[in-house]
Formats: structure tokens, sequence, C-alpha cells
């Protein structure tokens, strides 16, 4: 497996604060000026979702969490200078300065050409060695997951090999890219610390962690001996 051939499949930035008690008032006269340049809106009460499905991405807020989704993305600079553009005028609009969480989730495809049970079989081997078949022959598993540590960030990882139907259930903007056969990284790079970021300087060590890590990691357990 090339894990230079991976995949971004879907990024999710998002950022909590103190909540905005004026929320709908402001909402309304920030993303009044936005709308024309989308092509769908969703709206009540308690949230709004401005998406632009040409470009596969979305702005999406409450009135204590806001953020960004976007699907295929192809470099950095794809959802940073979005990121950058309306995150920041929308948490200035909002006057949040301090967050309560700032996260950068990842969700890395690669695909794998042979069949979901040889990939399996190099998962298991890889990742639990020969000690886990002590509790029996193993058939299946779910979802392996860890949380490590880099500086002040965790990082919340999950992995496993799925089929397309694992990775569509979760697409708002289709699914002719998908593999039949893949492995499915989930990397979550945040910080529940509450105080002022630099959110350029977030986004851009997310990015940097997630896309080293990843082809690190995954040359490490798809290794076929």
């Amino acid at each position: 497996m090339d894990a230079s051939t991976l995949r971004i499949k879907r990024v999710i930035v998002e950022v909590r604060y103190n909540p905005v008690l004026a929320y709908s008032r402001l909402r309304e006269e920030l993303f009044d000026k936005w709308i024309k340049d989308f092509t769908k809106i969703s709206l009540n009460d308690s949230s709004i979702e401005i998406i632009d499905e040409g470009l596969k991405f979305k702005v999406f807020s409450q009135w204590n969490r806001s953020g960004l989704y976007f699907e295929d993305v192809k470099k950095e600079d794809d959802y940073i200078k979005k990121t950058n553009e309306y995150l920041r005028k929308l948490l200035e609009h909002y006057k949040r300065t301090e967050l309560t969480r700032i996260g950068n989730r990842f969700d890395l495809v690669l695909e794998y050409k042979g069949s979901f049970e040889e990939l399996f079989k190099i998962l298991k081997t890889n990742i639990y060695k020969d000690k886990i078949d002590e509790l029996g022959e193993i058939v299946d598993f779910g979802t392996f997951a860890l949380t490590a540590k880099e500086n002040e960030y965790k990082i919340h990882i999950s992995l496993g090999p799925v089929r397309k139907h694992e990775i569509t259930r979760k697409n708002e903007f289709g699914n002719e890219a998908d593999p039949d056969v893949a492995f499915l990284l989930d990397i979550d790079y945040y910080s529940d610390t509450k105080k002022e970021y630099d959110l350029e300087k977030f986004l851009q060590d997310a990015w940097k962690f997630a896309d080293k890590k990843s082809k690190q990691f995954i040359n490490s357990i798809t290794k076929e001996d």
C-alpha cells in the first residue's frame, strides 16, 4: 500500500466558545452578507449552515460553536484560506477571542486494490500482532482508537478497514471517487484549554501533523511481509 496516494476525504474545523447571547441578531447581520455566494442555506432557530455544493464545503454556526466542513480536499490552501476567511470574521463578529475548544479533524482514505478480507488480514497482523488470537480466531474488528499528545494538543486517532458504503454514508457531496475497499484513518487534532488561539498557526500545525504522521503510521502498519 502506497501512503503517497492517501486522500483527504473530509476536513472539519470547529471552535467552541462561551454562548453568544445576541446570537440570532449577530448571525443574521453576518450571514446575510455571505449567502449570495453559496448555493444552499439551512436555517433554524438554533443553527445556520451555508453550503457551496460545487466547491464541497459549508460554514456552520450555533450560539456556542462554529466551523467549516470540507470534502475531497486536495491541498492545504483549499481549506486553510477559507477557514481563515470565514471563521476569523465570524469570531470577530461574535466578539469571541477566547475559545473553550479548538479542533481540526481529518478523515483520510487509502484505497486498497485487493479484497476487504485481504486488507483485514494485513491490519490484523500489523496492529494486533499475534497476541489477539489468544482470545480466539479473530474474524472481524471494529474501529481501533487511541489518544496521543503533542505539546499542548491532544490527538484522537481511529482507524480500520472499510467498504465503500461505510465511506459514502457520511458524505454530503457525492461519492464518485470513493473506493470499494479502503483503509480509513480519522485524526482529530484539538485542544480544550480555554484561551486565545492563533487560528492560522493552529491550522498549519494540524495539517502538518496529519500529513506527516498519517503517512508514517500507514507505512508502519500496512507492511506486507
